[in-house]
């Protein structure tokens, strides 16, 4: 669970920004995310809890998408690249090309064409809900809501107990 302040609202759309923290912290592949100098990064999910502006978010990425993206992501120009060059170095060669020439041309046309695969994909899976960014709780002064408890009895003193969920 990774935490964010919420941006703007778009309908039923929110724009939160989560900074580098969380999750990220631990990831081997922050750097990707995080690669054009910034240390947050923004992200567009369902305003399903209705937060507006200002307010401090909990949200999840479900494991499963994060698997799923990254094999997209890695394997598919890895797999392009790799018939790229076996596919130029038999179709080319036999025209006279070299042999490492048609390899590195049939490798640039696989990876070009794995970019356009993945553009192609990203439009049909960019609808699944499994790839898509989930609100889990509104938090204020880093406490969240959901698992506040105000004792009503105290008055004098608003005692306010956790509970763990």
């Amino acid at each position: 669970m990774e935490k964010a302040r919420v941006l703007e609202i778009h309908g039923n759309k929110a724009v939160i920004e989560a900074d580098g923290g969380g999750d990220c912290s631990v990831c081997s592949a922050r750097h990707v995310c995080l690669s054009l100098g910034g240390t947050s990064r923004r992200i567009t999910v369902e305003n399903s809890l209705g937060v507006k502006p200002g307010d401090m978010v909990e949200f999840v990425i479900a494991e499963k998408g994060i698997v799923l993206s990254s094999l997209i992501v890695y394997g598919i120009p890895i797999i392009g690249m790799m018939a790229g060059v076996i596919a130029g170095s038999v179709v080319l060669t036999p025209l006279g090309l070299d042999s490492d020439a048609s390899g590195a041309l049939g490798g640039l046309a696989g990876i070009t064409l794995s970019l356009l695969i993945i553009k192609l994909i990203s439009v049909f899976i960019g609808r699944k809900t499994v790839f898509t960014p989930r609100l889990t709780g509104v938090t204020r002064s880093g406490i969240s809501q959901k698992s506040l408890k105000i004792d009503a009895d105290s008055t004098e003193n608003q005692r306010v107990d956790r509970k763990k969920y």
